[in-house]
């Protein structure tokens, strides 16, 4: 796997166990506002089961543009580069990989958000855990 898919996967993995971890812990009554501190710190490591669901997220991806990731990631990130708005910043593999998953899982944010548009198709995803490490999900194409 190259290192540039393995940062996207690893990147989706790390967002969508995140969100579905501090689910989890709220509906337990732990999360006590965190204290201005970032989640992703906070968390445990990220579960296999996410970086499972991550790789499943990345060949429904590959399979409805028809484009393996690595290119769409190159495509996006250097269009992000490129895209000389105000609004927008500098992307990274890692970004990309952030947002796709945040994006699969419906919440509300996405690469658009704070890039220029890659257009790209991006699966639909649910993922959560039952325990704060008993995590599962899945994804679909629609």
């Amino acid at each position: 796997m190259s290192r540039n898919k393995n940062e996207v996967i690893r990147a989706a993995a790390r967002a969508v166990y995140v969100s579905a971890w501090a689910d989890y812990m709220e509906e337990k009554g732990k999360a006590h506002g965190w204290g201005g501190q970032d989640l992703m710190d906070l968390a445990p490591r990220t579960p296999s089961s996410a970086t499972a669901w991550a790789k499943k997220l990345i060949a429904a991806m590959e399979r409805m543009n028809g484009k393996t990731i690595e290119a769409m990631a190159a495509s996006a990130v250097s269009g992000a580069r490129s895209g000389g708005h105000s609004w927008e910043k500098e992307g990274t593999y890692e970004d990309f990989g952030h947002y796709t998953a945040m994006q699969a899982l419906g919440h509300g944010v996405s690469w658009d958000d704070s890039h220029a548009p890659h257009g790209f198709k991006i699966p639909h995803g649910e993922f959560y855990c039952d325990t704060a490490r008993q995590c599962e999900g899945y994804v679909s194409e629609r």
